[in-house]
C-alpha cells in the first residue's frame, strides 16, 4: 500500500503531516510539490510525492460539508 499523508501545517522548513492512523510525521517542505498547502492529500511513488487532487478535493468538500450542518442548527 503506498503511504498517504495529509498535510497538517508547516513550520519553517518543515510539513507537518499525518497518516491515517492519525501518527503525526515530519517531512522536509521541498520534498513535496511545489503548489502543496494545508489540507492537501500527498503520497509517495517511486520515491516522490505527488499530491492526490481527488482525495483532496473529496476531503475538502466532506469538511465543508460537516461545517456547514454545524453552523446551520
Amino acid at each position: 500500500m503506498t503511504k498517504q499523508l495529509t498535510i497538517d501545517r508547516f513550520e519553517d522548513d518543515k510539513a507537518i503531516c499525518e497518516d491515517e492512523t492519525r501518527e503525526m510525521h515530519t517531512l522536509d517542505r521541498c520534498l513535496l510539490p511545489n503548489d502543496a498547502s494545508e489540507g492537501d492529500i500527498v503520497f509517495l511513488e517511486n520515491g516522490k510525492w505527488l499530491m492526490d487532487t481527488e482525495k483532496t478535493a473529496a476531503s475538502r468538500k466532506r469538511i465543508r460539508n460537516k461545517m456547514n450542518r454545524l453552523w446551520e442548527k
